[in-house]
C-alpha cells in the first residue's frame, strides 16, 4: 500500500462536456462503482430531457454538473481530511462518517426514476 500526503485537487467539468469524468476523489475510498453508476444516472435523466424535446441543451446539462457535484462534497471533504492523516481517534470517526456518506450516496443512485425512452 503506497501512501501519499498532499493535497488533493478537485477540477470542474464543463456542461457542455458530459463525457468527461468528474472529479475522481472517489477511488481513495473505493466507491468508484457507485460514484460512476450515480453520475451515469444523473447524466441520462439530463440526456433524456434534452433528446425528448423537453429542454435545450444547457438547463439540463447545468443541472447534472451541480447534483453530481453535490452529491460528492460530503464524501469529498471527508476524504480531504483523511489525507491529513488525523488522530486515531478522528480517523475513526472519519470513517464511521464516510461509511454513512457512501450509503447515503448508494439509497441516492437507488432512489432515482428510471428515464423514460423516447416515442420512436
Amino acid at each position: 500500500m503506497t501512501m501519499f500526503s498532499g493535497t488533493v485537487s478537485v477540477f470542474a467539468v464543463n456542461p457542455r462536456e458530459p463525457a468527461k469524468p468528474g472529479p475522481n476523489v472517489d477511488s481513495l475510498v473505493l466507491v468508484v462503482p457507485r460514484t460512476a453508476l450515480r453520475d451515469a444516472e444523473l447524466l441520462a435523466t439530463a440526456l433524456d430531457l434534452v433528446l425528448c424535446g423537453d429542454a435545450e441543451e444547457r438547463p439540463p446539462l447545468a443541472s447534472y454538473r451541480f447534483e453530481r457535484d453535490e452529491q460528492l462534497r460530503e464524501i469529498f471533504e471527508i476524504t480531504c481530511e483523511l489525507t491529513t492523516y488525523p488522530s486515531p481517534d478522528r480517523f475513526m470517526e472519519l470513517q464511521k462518517q464516510l461509511g454513512l456518506a457512501v450509503d447515503t450516496q448508494a439509497a441516492i443512485l437507488a432512489a432515482c426514476p428510471t428515464p423514460q425512452l423516447a416515442a420512436g
